[in-house]
């Protein structure tokens, strides 16, 4: 062992607590999961940062003021590559205990009366809800402004009447909420 980092002391029920917080997460899905692996990859990291200082701490204190600086380089090197280590092998063993949830059938269930059979086309309208089954409901001045355009497609003898006849029927109807 270097003598150098003999005095280096790793807190390894720290390390474990961490890794047994991961395994611990991997029944957890979702975003509350990749917050709480942020969580914990910070708080390694915070780690990491204490440890760097304590072996630079040592070193300051064992070789002076103007130590070797590749030998503390070296040290912080490998520090953090145990730290990316142990992160990446908690990583993988979250991720292989981890199991997407299962996505249901889309769409509604269609109820119908008898025995009645719907073409494809309008079942798959209607399974996507009320949004897309039930045809917009058009106010009364988009109505009239309708009328107008198709009495101006016919000759301009019948315009008159298409016009009037148009608005009858508008009257007619008491369905329209109003503009």
């Amino acid at each position: 062992m270097n003598p150098y980092i003999a005095d280096i002391e790793i807190n390894l029920d720290a390390v474990n607590s961490g890794l047994r917080a991961v395994k611990a997460l991997r029944c957890a899905v979702g975003g509350h999961g990749n917050r709480m692996c942020k969580i914990l990859k910070a708080e390694w990291s915070r780690q990491a940062r204490l440890y760097r200082i304590h072996l630079e701490v040592q070193l300051l204190s064992s070789m002076g003021e103007h130590g070797n600086k590749q030998v503390h380089k070296e040290f912080n090197r490998l520090a953090s590559q145990a730290t990316e280590f142990l992160w990446q092998s908690a990583l993988l063993q979250l991720r292989a205990h981890h199991r997407p949830k299962k996505k249901g059938v889309p769409g509604n269930r269609i109820f119908t009366e008898g025995d009645v059979m719907l073409p494809e086309e309008v079942s798959k309208c209607l399974a996507q809800g009320p949004k897309f089954a039930v045809q917009p409901q058009t106010t009364a001045s988009e109505r009239l402004s309708l009328v107008r355009k198709v009495s101006s497609l016919a000759p301009a003898s019948e315009m008159d009447r298409c016009v009037s006849s148009g608005v009858d029927v508008l009257l007619r109807d008491n369905s329209d909420p109003g503009p």
